[in-house]
């Protein structure tokens, strides 16, 4: 799965990684 779509720019690590298991674990 395409990461970098979120973990770019401004984002912050804390961000990516919150939406990242978000949508690994699908409880988003």
């Amino acid at each position: 799965m395409e990461r970098s779509f979120v973990c770019h720019g401004e984002a912050t690590i804390v961000y990516c990684t919150i939406l990242y298991i978000c949508i690994v674990a699908s409880w988003c």
